[in-house]
């Protein structure tokens, strides 16, 4: 009863400084250990981590990510599916049941390592799955996808970005899709919760 009370007047004090709670943000990703390590610890870094949830979908697959997102979000959830491009046959299916239920999507191409590649240098070469890794290994010698990899590359979270603003713009000049190889979103996922840090936690 006591924490009901205490709860309650936190929000009336939010409210009498005219300051909305602020919706959970719940982010669902595709893999198990890299997505949501990089981003779990990019919202501690941020002070996000009351406010927004990253979880593993339960399957593999777009279409899985998108199934988990539907039956995990609350009511005023903003949703973002996070996965990969790669080979999935059900891409286009999961990007557009996505799509039609309001969520978002940070999808890289071929893998999520590529927006890890975006890093250290820029490229507009197609890349296989693999060959992201090779890249990548590169610079992260003994790269391992159970890692704390955001520990070893966050530092440099602003050649990141620029970085793909430049392939976005390389990809809209000689006319390719958004999602052409290599291509990443991961980057809109990442500016809304940069964007986040401004406002106010919501009661929970």
């Amino acid at each position: 009863m006591a924490a009901r009370r205490r709860a309650k007047s936190a929000s009336l004090g939010r409210a009498s400084r005219g300051l909305p709670p602020r919706p959970r943000l719940l982010i669902v990703c595709e893999g198990s250990h890299t997505e949501p390590g990089y981003l779990q610890a990019l919202c501690r870094q941020l002070r996000l981590d009351r406010s927004t949830a990253v979880i593993q979908a339960a399957g593999a697959g777009p279409t899985a990510v998108v199934r988990h997102a539907k039956r995990h979000r609350l009511r005023d959830d903003q949703v973002w599916c996070v996965f990969d491009r790669d080979q999935h046959e059900d891409y286009a299916t999961a990007y557009a049941q996505a799509g039609k239920l309001g969520f978002r999507c940070a999808v890289s191409n071929p893998c999520f390592e590529f927006w890890l590649v975006l890093h250290y240098e820029y490229t507009s070469a197609p890349l296989s799955t693999a060959g992201a890794f090779a890249r990548l290994r590169t610079h992260l010698a003994g790269y391992d996808t159970a890692g704390p990899v955001y520990a070893s590359c966050g530092a440099q979270l602003k050649v990141a970005l620029h970085h793909a603003r430049v392939l976005r713009q390389h990809h809209d000049d000689v006319g390719n899709q958004p999602d052409a190889n290599p291509s990443t979103t991961v980057p809109d996922l990442v500016i809304v919760l940069q964007d986040r840090r401004d406002q106010p936690p919501r009661d929970t």
